[in-house]
């Protein structure tokens, strides 16, 4: 995907009634991510890559809103499940179309072990 396409790909998550919110590297667009809720999705523009810190520093704010943030990925799509898990998403369950997944810690954070962070949106 181009950055040109992911211009189109917010355009018509804005038009959805979702959040959107761009990541710059080198003055270009690298990536976006959509937010609806605790629902978030992301993409990144071909040849683009984000470190670890730089991952975690883009959805601070975004998971800070509730303390967790979840999402779903179809069935079929094999390779966004193994990279929903990588990052730290947890399987909640399933439907006959989608899998639903639940961040309740932020990713790749050294200086928060040992720290609970509770999702606003579960039992306490």
């Amino acid at each position: 995907m181009d950055e040109e396409q992911l211009r189109q790909m917010a355009a018509q998550a804005l038009a959805q009634g979702w959040e959107v919110f761009e990541h710059q590297q080198g003055g270009r667009l690298a990536g976006i991510a959509i937010l609806r809720g605790t629902e978030f999705h992301c993409q990144l523009a071909h040849g683009f890559r984000l470190r670890r810190a730089e991952m975690r520093e883009f959805l601070r704010p975004l998971f800070n809103r509730h303390g967790c943030l979840t999402t779903r990925v179809a069935h079929t799509d094999v390779r966004n499940q193994r990279f929903n898990r990588a990052f730290g998403f947890e399987k909640t369950w399933s439907d006959e179309q989608w899998h639903y997944y639940v961040l309740t810690t932020l990713p790749f954070e050294k200086a928060d072990q040992g720290k609970e962070h509770r999702c606003q949106l579960l039992p306490q």
